[in-house]
């Protein structure tokens, strides 16, 4: 994963707790597979960031209509997944990464797209972004 950005691994997990998995594997999205849905939730994870990655390439190529409608589909897949809320912001302000944020003068404070994100990020997610408005 870390030499071929193309690669997914989610661990996956049964008859344990989730704070039990190994340090090096606990910054992956994780699933039990003792869950209700659990195999439901692999294919929508691996579809989601499939989904993902074509939008950053369309922010990466300026195309930003093509950029909302792929992170739009995240959304129609997972409507709390704070990221395509990210990608949705870069592109409607025409950003290629969050990174740009910082050239951009602007509070994102007001922005529904960066409303949604804090709101639906998790901890790690949301101290990350948050910052993005103080830049």
């Amino acid at each position: 994963m870390k030499k071929d950005r193309s690669r997914l691994l989610i661990p996956c997990y049964r008859d344990m707790d989730a704070y039990d998995i190994p340090d090096e594997l606990s910054n992956l999205q994780s699933q039990d597979m003792s869950k209700v849905g659990f195999m439901q939730d692999i294919l929508r994870g691996v579809k989601v960031e499939s989904l993902m990655k074509r939008g950053f390439l369309f922010l990466e190529d300026s195309d930003w209509r093509q950029a909302n409608e792929y992170f739009n589909k995240v959304l129609d897949i997972d409507p709390e997944y704070a990221p395509a809320y990210i990608g949705l912001l870069c592109a409607e302000l025409n950003v290629k990464n969050e990174a740009d944020f910082a050239n951009h003068k602007e509070s994102l404070d007001d922005r529904p797209n960066y409303q949604k994100a804090l709101r639906f990020a998790d901890e790690n997610y949301r101290e990350k972004i948050g910052r993005l408005s103080s830049s």
